[in-house]
């Protein structure tokens, strides 16, 4: 099954994510965005989070789309 992780401590908070791809990654409290699944937030864990996706749908783009490479797409 496919995993999206992300990586707070990389994020810049620029948001290309969450234009590309509010499925997955919505902003938060902290400036910067958090990874979701069904509109709930991953649990991170130092600043690291990963979720299980049936489809990746928008998530590789918005990975391609960070500057700090703080998304992670494995298939």
């Amino acid at each position: 099954m496919p995993r999206i992780i992300h990586d707070k401590n990389k994020c810049i908070g620029c948001m290309a994510c969450h234009a590309i791809c509010s499925t997955f990654f919505v902003p938060d409290e902290d400036g910067k965005v958090a990874l979701v699944k069904n509109g709930v937030k991953a649990l991170y864990k130092d600043g690291v989070a990963s979720i299980e996706v049936d489809k990746l749908d928008c998530a590789e783009d918005a990975a391609n789309a960070c500057p700090t490479g703080a998304i992670k797409v494995e298939k």
